[in-house]
């Protein structure tokens, strides 16, 4: 599977994600409501958005703060929490690291990446990279 963001969350009106406070527009529209579900978001799939390019269009928008960055020589890992959540995501870009822990940021990420997975009967993920 490789890395992934994966999200413990309930489905909510039809393609729409909750998880407290949190929405997330998902790929799939076809979950029932109510249904519990675990949204999988790959790092290369989250863009931080910088003021002179903005967000794209119909991208889920989420503010948070950089808690640690790395260098991993071809890739930048950045662990960015969610404002107002306990949802942690990892973000992998291109060098050079242009953030550092205590950065505000403005985080977009597609539907369609997204992915909505159920059936599930562990309880879920919680909010954990893997």
């Amino acid at each position: 599977m490789g890395r992934t963001n994966l999200l413990d969350a309930v489905a909510g009106k039809p393609g729409i994600a909750t998880r407290g406070s949190l929405r997330l527009r998902l790929a799939a529209h076809d979950v029932a409501p109510g249904t519990p579900l675990i949204v999988s978001i790959r790092p290369q799939e989250i863009a931080l958005v910088v003021p002179e390019r903005g967000a794209p269009a119909g991208a889920n928008i989420l503010a948070g703060t950089v808690q640690r960055t790395s260098y991993l020589g071809d890739a930048v890992d950045y662990q960015v929490r969610i404002d107002g959540s306990d949802v942690v995501l990892r973000v992998t870009l291109p060098p050079p690291a242009r953030f550092g822990a205590g950065d505000a940021v403005t985080l977009a990420v597609a539907p369609e990446a997204c992915v909505p997975l159920t059936g599930f009967d562990d309880g879920g993920a919680a909010a954990v990279t893997r």
